[in-house]
């Protein structure tokens, strides 16, 4: 399994060091599936609020990449549903738009894996 990680922090309500805690995350969850990383596709975007999907280029890079034809991940890991979107409609539908190109999103710390039909779906998780 082929992955990308996604973080983001916002200034006002977290610490700069929080972006490389996310990013240890990932890995750590990545090394426990035996999931490869791929360190091209570890994106961040930083003070950004998640209010909204404008302006985050990172995010908007690695949607680019995921509708590729030659796909270069097949799932993105994200630390919390929080760090994608605080708004739960912005976050279904990106999460959509993903399934629909064959990109899985894993949200580590909530155990929600949307390539896994058994598993607890987005929805059903607090964004915060």
């Amino acid at each position: 399994m082929r992955c990308a990680i996604y973080v983001r922090y916002s200034s006002d309500l977290q610490r700069e060091s929080s972006a490389e805690d996310q990013i240890r995350k990932c890995r750590a969850f990545a090394d426990l599936k035996s999931w490869a990383v791929l360190d091209e596709y570890v994106r961040s975007d930083q003070e950004i609020s998640g209010a909204g999907l404008a302006g985050r280029s990172a995010l908007e890079s690695l949607l680019a990449d995921a509708k590729r034809r030659a796909r270069p991940f097949d799932r993105i890991l994200i630390d919390d549903t929080s760090r994608l979107a605080r708004n739960l409609a912005d976050a279904l539908k990106m999460v959509e738009t993903l399934k629909f190109y064959g990109v899985g999103v894993t949200f580590v710390s909530q155990g929600i894996d949307t390539l896994d039909p058994t598993a607890r779906q987005l929805g059903n998780a607090s964004t915060g």
